[in-house]
């Protein structure tokens, strides 16, 4: 892991657009507790990793905390995790922050991505000022742990370049860091990738490459991927038309709760065979037996 700071631009965004991004960005938290349990050759950190796997968080917390005080990094991590989630504690994000960013300056990539999360969801509710410091500090991080591959924080770097946050505006660089993102399969960088191929913002415009990583991220579980999937489908767009398929995408999709996906599964429905739609339910079966 590296470490290090960079220097960031103030952001020339309003008020609106942070509070949107800020949102949109709040539940990509990399809550896994375990990331470095089972490599760990520490019995102690070990047993606090077991007795948060028991449910007992208070258990967990008292361990990982005496490790904290040694300097365990994933200690740190971890009981920032703790108050992030509410584990056994009221659910404290300026405590988490605290223990992230000791983490971070420590070198932890994911207490990095964590506390640049946690600063760009503040940022959306201050004032100007506030939020300016706190975007920021959120791009100085996100650019560390970018640097070091972490594809969590190349996408929502890229997402920072894209809104033009803290940042000049810029849809090539913002290409680029989806695109290294996504060649970690990272899934919602391969369908904003999708989305920038399609439109011709960053890239060169092309069908077949938006359709591509439409596809890859569709494949991966995206619910507006799959959707685009359908769509494409439905309409023959760079693909050969097929109901059945687009009917797959669009029950998949809208299985997980997108709207989208459910008004394009029920126009589907309307104009397709029973003989077409046995087909895609067993075209849909045969995608999740292959989850």
């Amino acid at each position: 892991m590296n470490r290090g700071q960079t220097t960031a631009t103030a952001p020339d965004g309003n008020r609106v657009c942070r509070a949107v991004f800020a949102g949109l960005l709040t539940l990509a938290f990399t809550f896994n507790i375990n990331a470095f349990a089972q490599s760990s050759e520490n019995r102690s950190f070990e047993d606090g990793y077991a007795a948060f796997e028991r449910g007992n968080f208070y258990e967990a917390r008292i361990i990982w905390e005496e490790l904290a005080i040694g300097g365990d990094v994933r200690a740190l991590y971890n009981l920032g995790t703790i108050y992030a989630e509410g584990r056994g504690v009221t659910l404290d994000m300026a405590n988490a922050r605290t223990y992230w960013r000791l983490a971070a300056e420590a070198g932890h990539v994911r207490a990095m991505h964590n506390l640049a999360l946690s600063l760009i969801a503040d940022a959306g509710v201050r004032a100007e000022e506030l939020a300016n410091t706190a975007y920021q500090q959120a791009v100085q991080w996100l650019s560390v742990a970018a640097e070091a591959g972490f594809p969590n924080s190349q996408y929502t770097l890229g997402k920072m370049y894209q809104y033009g946050l803290s940042v000049e505006q810029n849809d090539e660089e913002a290409a680029r860091l989806f695109m290294e993102a996504a060649e970690q399969g990272f899934a919602n960088a391969q369908y904003n990738l999708g989305k920038l191929y399609r439109d011709g913002r960053g890239v060169p415009r092309d069908t077949g490459l938006s359709i591509h990583y439409f596809e890859l991220a569709a494949q991966q579980g995206h619910a507006s991927a799959q959707n685009r999937m359908a769509t494409r489908y439905a309409r023959g767009e760079g693909v050969e038309r097929d109901d059945a398929t687009a009917l797959m995408w669009a029950i998949l999709s809208a299985d997980q709760g997108s709207d989208r996906g459910v008004e394009n599964r029920d126009v589907l429905l309307a104009r397709m065979t029973e003989e077409e739609i046995a087909t895609a339910h067993e075209l849909v079966e045969a995608y999740r037996a292959g989850q």
